[in-house]
Order: C-alpha cells, then structure tokens, then sequence
C-alpha cells in the first residue's frame, strides 16, 4: 500500500535585539576611531507556524505558537566592533562593523523519514550554526 503526503510549513514571528555594548573612543583629532564590546540578547515574540498537510482524503492545516523547531525563546551573544566617530557640524556619522557570536540558535532543523510503516524522526543540528556568527556593518547618524 502506498500513501503519498505532501506537508508545508511557514512561521512567522517577531526578533528583537538588543545589544549592551561598552565604547571606547581614541583622542585622536578629527575622525576618532573607537572600539566596542558586550553582550547581545536576540528574542522571538509573537511566533505562528501554520503547517499544511496534503493527502489524497484532503487538506489539513495545523496552527501553533510552539513550533517543534524551536529550541530557545532568547539567546545571547558577544559582540565585538569598531569603527570611526566622523564629526560634521552638528552631525555625527558613525560607520561601524560589528561581529557577533550567538551562543546557540532559536531553532533546529527537524528530519522525519518514512519506512515502511516506521517513522524516524531526527535532528539535524547544522541549522543553528547558519546564524551563529554574524558579521554586521553598521552606518549610524546622531545629532
């Protein structure tokens, strides 16, 4: 007997992100370069996983705020950068370049394979390493 499925799935949430970072400045005159170090801590809010099923009897959608993904709400990282304080008048462009280190990833990869009539569901844990390091550039413009 064969049974054919067919399953999608899509979530949607918020990030938020939010950095505690010390900044050193050089005294050097003119364009000062500085350097800056912390923590970071990224949150999910909001999240929704609709996962829709295909089978030759129909259509099932399944919704939830709990995706099977998910391994942490909020995760933590080590920020390091630098980057230049460039004074115009009274206007203050900060090009900068952040790297980033996260602890661990929100979410893991799940894999589930069919034999027969057994079914195996494993982990594959390479997804949370996509995000893990990031590097990031930064032009920022104060008044």
């Amino acid at each position: 007997m064969r049974i054919d499925l067919l399953t999608s799935g899509r979530t949607t949430g918020n990030a938020w992100e939010f950095p505690l970072l010390a900044k050193y400045g050089f005294p050097i005159p003119g364009i000062k370069p500085f350097v800056d170090g912390g923590v970071s801590f990224d949150t999910l809010r909001g999240l929704k996983q609709t996962i829709t099923s295909a089978l030759a009897s129909g259509i099932t959608n399944t919704t939830t705020s709990h995706p099977a993904e998910l391994r942490h709400n909020t995760i933590f990282g080590v920020v390091v950068g630098g980057g230049l304080d460039i004074r115009l008048a009274s206007l203050h462009l900060l090009p900068e370049i952040r790297y980033m280190r996260w602890n661990s990833g929100h979410f893991r990869a799940l894999t589930i394979y069919c034999t027969g009539t057994r079914t195996i569901i494993g982990r594959v844990s390479a997804w949370h390493h996509l995000r893990r390091r990031a590097p990031l550039v930064l032009i920022l413009l104060g008044f």
